[in-house]
């Protein structure tokens, strides 16, 4: 049982997944961190004059405006679409770094 066992990790290649599981986790922090410390101060300086209030838009689905009232988080989509172009474009070119192209063969 125990040679089936690792016959299966080896020839499914389930400890390269496992590392790439982990590795994911690392580049996640790092792509986290370059976003929230180094692109988010730039686009927070750049909404600065709406004092980051375009995050709380909301669209009221009816005339009471309350806190508690149902609404669209329109804001809040917004920011979450935003950080996910910024994460994803942060990752896109960390990923063109490492991952170089192989030459053609000639």
């Amino acid at each position: 049982m125990w040679t089936e066992f690792k016959t299966f990790l080896i020839k499914d290649n389930v400890i390269g997944l496992a590392i790439a599981v982990i590795l994911g986790v690392a580049l996640n922090a790092v792509v986290n961190s370059i976003v929230n410390d180094v692109v988010m101060p730039v686009v927070n300086l750049a909404t600065a004059a709406t004092g980051g209030s375009w995050q709380e838009w909301r669209i009221y689905l009816t005339s009471n405006h309350a806190d508690d009232a149902p609404a669209i988080q329109l804001g809040r989509l917004l920011a979450n679409l935003l950080n996910f172009f910024i994460v994803g474009f942060v990752a896109w070119r960390i990923a063109k770094v490492f991952m170089k192209p192989k030459p053609a063969a000639a």
